[in-house]
């Protein structure tokens, strides 16, 4: 039992004073950030994230300081990043679109169907982790109501518990397909930002095959096949081509 509490007390400890170091991190990045030593900064925010953890405050700081820098490649890695934790980051999403603006490609968005934009949408508006909350907040709401309509003796409020139920399970189920295409998505899907000033895109995973098109620094790109080292990248405008690994870093 002795043993068990030391132990115990022990990762208390280092749980305390690893909590410690990383605000500690924290302040001395953002001291070296106000101090304009932007290198000093990104190396302090790093420390952080080699730790394994992340947060969307961390991600939009290291991209501030990337991007004072003059590496909007990286900046924009980073916005994308702390957006994948919180969409609804308006200090994110608010400068990633300025650090888009200063890029080199503008790249059109294919055309597409009403209802499948609506669902994209719908999807983007909380992380996994917030649909997830929000899908045990529904399904608590739902045992509420059925246990109104069980319990209650009041037939007024039997009817109301009812039909709020089915209100309930309809967003519950509308919350779940969402969810699972949030899921399906992040596993299938991958994305990365190209870090080189510029990228020539060839047509096959070879070096000597035709160039397609060349692309620039910052540029958010899909990746949907592999080749040993070569990597076939997509465009939102439909493009597609290879190139190798070096030319990006995934989201």
């Amino acid at each position: 039992m002795s043993r068990f509490l030391l132990f115990l007390f022990l990762g208390f400890l280092s749980h305390n004073l690893m909590a410690a170091d990383v605000e500690h991190l924290f302040k001395s990045g953002n001291e070296y950030y106000k101090l304009k030593q932007y290198e000093k900064a990104v190396e302090q925010y790093q420390q952080i994230l080699d730790r394994g953890l992340e947060s969307p405050a961390l991600y939009l700081n290291t991209g501030n300081s990337y991007f004072r820098l003059g590496k909007i490649g990286k900046a924009i890695l980073f916005y994308e990043r702390g957006i994948r934790l919180d969409p609804g980051d308006e200090d994110l999403s608010h400068n990633l679109a300025f650090a888009i603006s200063r890029t080199t490609d503008k790249i059109e968005t294919l055309p597409g169907i009403f209802l499948f934009q609506w669902w994209e949408s719908a999807t983007a508006l909380f992380s996994i982790t917030g649909w997830t909350l929000l899908l045990y907040v529904l399904f608590l709401l739902l045992l509420a109501c059925i246990g109104f309509f069980f319990l209650s003796h009041d037939l007024q409020v039997s009817k109301i518990s009812f039909f709020a139920g089915i209100v309930v399970i309809i967003l519950l189920l509308l919350n779940a397909g969402i969810l699972i295409s949030r899921v399906s998505v992040e596993n299938s899907s991958k994305y990365a930002v190209v870090m080189e000033s510029s990228v020539i895109v060839k047509s096959s995973p070879d070096k000597e095959s035709v160039d397609a098109f060349i692309i620039h620094e910052g540029l958010k790109v899909s990746i949907v096949d592999k080749v040993e080292n070569w990597y076939r990248l997509r465009l939102e405008d439909g493009k597609s081509g290879w190139v190798k690994k070096e030319a990006f870093e995934f989201i």
